[in-house]
C-alpha cells in the first residue's frame, strides 16, 4: 500500500472503503466493489448484507389507555441480489432498502400486510388522508392492530368491528 495512492491495488475502490467493507486493499477485487445492477450498492454490500430490526404488533397484556407497549423486536441479517436492482420488486431499489434498513428480499419487511413502498410513500386512510407509516414496525401506533389491518385495504367489511352500546343498535366501525 502506498500512502500517496488512495487505491493501491487499482481496482476502483479506495483503500479505506475496502478496509471498511472487509476487502483487501492490496489485491484487486474489483468485482466485489462494482455495482453490477446499478442500484447504488456495491456487490460486496449486497452479498455480505446488513442487519434489519423490526417490531411486531404490540402484545401488551392489559388494556392500553393511549398507547400500548411496542411489539417485540427481531433482528436479522439480510442480503440482496447484486444482479437485480430491486430484489423483491417492491418499487424500492436495494440501495433505498439499505438506507431504510428494510429487507430487500421481502416486499413487506415488518409483515403487516403493506409493502415497504406503500408505507414509505404513504397510503390513503379513510378520513385521515395520506398517512406515512414505518416499514420496520408492524404496529406503528402500538394499538395492538397491525398497520395493514388498520389501513383496511383488503376485506374492509369482513374486518370491521361491531360496537354494542347498551340500549342502542349495534353498528360497525
Amino acid at each position: 500500500m502506498s500512502p500517496n495512492d488512495p487505491d493501491s491495488d487499482g481496482d476502483g475502490a479506495s483503500d479505506g472503503l475496502e478496509r471498511e467493507l472487509g476487502g483487501n486493499p492490496t489485491v484487486s477485487d474489483v468485482d466485489a466493489f462494482t455495482d453490477a445492477d446499478g442500484d447504488g450498492l456495491v456487490n460486496i454490500v449486497e452479498t455480505d448484507g446488513w442487519e434489519v430490526t423490526i417490531e411486531g404488533v404490540s402484545t401488551s397484556p392489559s388494556t392500553c389507555i393511549t398507547r400500548c407497549d411496542a411489539g417485540l423486536p427481531m433482528t436479522m441479517t439480510v442480503t440482496s441480489d447484486p444482479l437485480v436492482a430491486d430484489t423483491d420488486f417492491d418499487g424500492l431499489l436495494d440501495s433505498e432498502e439499505f438506507e431504510l434498513g428494510t429487507d430487500p428480499r421481502n416486499e413487506d419487511t415488518d409483515g403487516d400486510g403493506l409493502t415497504d413502498a406503500q408505507e414509505i410513500d404513504g397510503i390513503e386512510i379513510r378520513d385521515l388522508g395520506i398517512v406515512v407509516l414505518d416499514p420496520l414496525d408492524a404496529d406503528t401506533d402500538d394499538d395492538k392492530r397491525s398497520d395493514g389491518d388498520e389501513a383496511e385495504l383488503v376485506d374492509v367489511e369482513a374486518n370491521r368491528w361491531i360496537v354494542r352500546v347498551a340500549g342502542e343498535q349495534p353498528y360497525r366501525v
